[in-house]
């Protein structure tokens, strides 16, 4: 019978790390519930570099890298991002990490082929909360109790299938940007603007309103081309291709993994 294992970190995350079958993805997930979210710390890169390439390898020896379509229902979900080496435009969500008193904060990306056409869609989604009246929360001009957040939409297009040895590989593209929030507390999220982007799609009118967080979009940007290089029933690796982007890593979780309770940091 296998035990299982939690893994926390400081930020209130655990997630049970048995449910993949492959100890170095197991050890992957689990270390990096424990690291910052955005990663600064060059030992702390190095280390979830090394982890992320064995999980790398085991994949490859259990032919178990990800492919499309074949894994298509497994890429389709809600991810939460758990650790990135990508940090411009971060610097204020490292704060409220650190200090959960100025707002709660999550990232997540939501993958889903659509059934009317088949395209390929990616949108990434940052929501920021007030949890009570501090002082401290007042910046993000919420009531308490109040979210507002801010998803990029992307069309998204395999470019490679992930067979012949070479990694699952797609092109992401920024097509819209949805401002939403909610009204009163405990209340559900709603749009309030949603624009086309580029917004000189759209001459004359003025430009969208903001979550007030310098260089959220950066914080957010995913644009360009990745490979998705491990992919099971919790976690998913993305990497970064060509030039400055490929020192980038992304390790994201299932946003309904059970074992506990996923952060708002």
């Amino acid at each position: 019978m296998m035990l299982t294992t939690l893994a926390a970190s400081p930020f209130g995350l655990v997630v049970d790390t048995t449910v993949s079958s492959f100890p170095a993805s197991r050890a992957l997930l689990s270390r990096a519930t424990e690291l910052p979210v955005y990663i600064t710390a060059a030992a702390d890169r190095q280390e979830l570099f090394a982890l992320a390439e064995a999980a790398e390898a085991e994949a490859a020896e259990a032919n178990r890298t990800p492919q499309w379509p074949r894994d298509a229902s497994a890429l389709c979900q809600r991810w939460r991002l758990i650790a990135t080496t990508r940090t411009a435009g971060s610097e204020l969500l490292q704060q409220m990490a650190r200090q959960p008193a100025l707002g709660t904060f999550r990232v997540a990306q939501n993958w889903k082929e659509r059934e009317a056409d088949g395209e390929l869609r990616c949108d990434n989604v940052i929501s920021v909360g007030r949890p009570n009246g501090g002082l401290l929360s007042a910046w993000t001009l919420l009531q308490a109790g109040g979210q507002s957040s801010l998803t990029l939409q992307h069309k998204a297009k395999v470019l490679h299938d992930g067979t012949a040895a070479q990694p699952l590989r797609i092109a992401i593209e920024l097509d819209a940007v949805v401002l939403g929030g909610n009204r009163q507390a405990g209340e559900p999220e709603e749009p309030i603007l949603q624009l086309p982007f580029p917004p000189a799609l759209l001459p004359g009118l003025p430009p969208p309103p903001a979550l007030p967080i310098p260089g959220l979009a950066a914080a957010l940007e995913e644009v360009g081309t990745v490979e998705v290089t491990v992919l099971d029933e919790q976690l998913r690796v993305v990497r970064g291709v060509a030039g400055a982007r490929a020192d980038v890593l992304r390790v994201f979780i299932r946003d309904d993994a059970g074992g506990g309770v996923l952060p708002t940091w």
